[in-house]
């Protein structure tokens, strides 16, 4: 019997579920970068120039590897889709074929990486940097792989609304990555002192323990034998497996061009007067911003999960609530995470040990920047999301390649360079970008929703 009655959810009830569904992914998220943020503050102990030289090979590593990470979000909606419309054994094949992706991307990302380190001393950079940097990529690009394998089974999980084991694999390695930070780096208990190199090795190590343990999670957990009993791993699946990289690679697009930006913004940092406490000012501002960026991120995850259920089910009203929901969520988030940041612009920057002058103050006024772009940051983050879990891949893709390669760029190095507002400038650029992207990819979806509705 169906009753019409209860089929449209309050508002209550969907910021609950949405929570409920986010807040491990939240913590997983913020696990994620505090794995690097570990490593930035370990090295930051030696000297900020080590730091800053951590920040180019960052920057250059996430250009190469964000579009295979990005792509495999296609993942948790379509086993989400799958889950909504009583499909079991097809989102067991979507994990199949998710593996047999990530092995391939993941192994491209490895070499380009590889072949990315070969070419810093090309771009402009301080060669002291440069000597350390690329050390550094070659060690880090052997974590690529797992890492991808990791994410695969973790968008399988999530997919099925089981956030938790995310964030419990991943708050483990943040207490072993920083164990063997203390080892590596700083050569405590007889290990050599391997400084920068250190820290490589210690993620590199955590990634695989993190990919091994989802991987025992998912095949030993009997609740996932009904989804990947007729999974065959190494199988090709010539139309499911194109599937996933026509719409996984658009979706890598939509991060690769923000991330890409980042990073280029990094490099253009390398051309300043005060390149080296610049960038190590511009890498803790991002470290930072980045904790309140994941939890709405976690947000994001929750609603294209919850977006993709909906859709299964072809629930449309529910839908567009949940999208509400999570985009008021989100607003709300960041402009609590705002006030903290420019309060405390002076406060947070000591976590680093750093007693540099010049990086400190650069620090304290990026801190009151990007306390004004996170607003627009978490909107367009679940925005995007949203559209994810609706299978909307091309249109964003071209609103984010928009919004920081036609704007965000250009205007960086005209404030920066041609009006001399250095760093500062191309902070306040991200902050035009970011509210283009929100407005536009937020448009996107209250239109999408309203059509696909009508249709239906």
């Amino acid at each position: 019997m169906h009753n019409e009655a209860p089929a449209l959810k309050p508002y209550r009830l969907h910021l609950q579920e949405t929570l409920i569904l986010s807040m491990p992914v939240v913590i997983g998220q913020i696990g994620n970068l505090a794995l690097g943020i570990t490593d930035n503050i370990m090295v930051g102990y030696v000297s900020y120039l080590q730091l800053s030289a951590a920040s180019l090979a960052n920057s250059c590593y996430f250009i190469i590897t964000i579009l295979a990470i990005g792509s495999m979000n296609v993942l948790a909606p379509l086993i989400a889709e799958a889950h909504g419309a009583q499909h079991p054994s097809m989102a067991g094949r979507y994990l199949e074929q998710g593996l047999l992706k990530a092995v391939i991307v993941g192994s491209i990302s490895m070499a380009l990486t590889m072949l990315a380190s070969q070419l810093l001393p090309f771009i402009g950079q301080p060669l002291e940097e440069v000597a350390l940097a690329q050390g550094y990529l070659r060690i880090i690009s052997l974590s690529t792989p797992p890492l991808i394998v990791f994410i695969a089974y973790k968008q399988f999980c999530d997919g099925l609304g089981d956030t938790r084991i995310g964030m419990v694999v991943t708050l483990a390695a943040i207490i072993f990555n920083a164990c063997c930070n203390w080892l590596f780096i700083f050569g405590k208990w007889g290990f050599p002192r391997l400084e920068i190199n250190g820290s490589g090795y210690a993620t590199t190590l955590a990634r695989i323990l993190m990919a091994i343990t989802m991987m025992i999670y998912v095949h030993r957990r009997h609740f996932f034998k009904q989804y990947i009993g007729e999974m065959r791993l190494g199988r090709f699946d010539s139309p499911l497996l194109t599937k996933l990289f026509r719409l996984g690679i658009p979706m890598g697009l939509q991060i690769f061009f923000e991330v890409a930006a980042f990073s280029g913004a990094a490099i253009m940092i390398g051309w300043l007067p005060n390149a080296t406490p610049a960038r190590a000012a511009h890498q803790i501002v991002l470290n930072i911003s980045g904790i309140s960026f994941m939890v709405t991120l976690g947000f994001a995850v929750g609603a294209s999960i919850r977006v993709g259920n909906a859709l299964g089910a072809g629930d449309y009203p529910n839908l567009r609530r949940a999208g509400n929901v999570a985009l008021a969520l989100a607003a709300g988030y960041m402009l609590f995470s705002a006030t903290l940041m420019i309060a405390f612009r002076h406060v947070f920057p000591m976590l680093y040990g750093i007693e540099e002058p010049s990086v400190l103050a650069i620090t304290a006024r990026l801190m009151v920047i990007a306390g004004i772009f996170q607003l627009f940051d978490g909107i367009q983050a679940v925005a995007a999301g949203l559209l994810r879990g609706l299978q909307d891949v091309r249109y964003p893709t071209w609103i984010t390649f928009t919004a920081y390669w036609i704007i965000w760029i250009p205007l960086a190095y005209a404030l920066g360079f041609t009006f001399s507002l250095g760093v500062d400038g191309i902070w306040i650029a991200d902050v035009v970008a970011l509210a283009f992207a929100a407005f536009m990819l937020t448009g996107r979806f209250v239109y999408i929703v309203k059509k696909r509705h009508n249709l239906a």
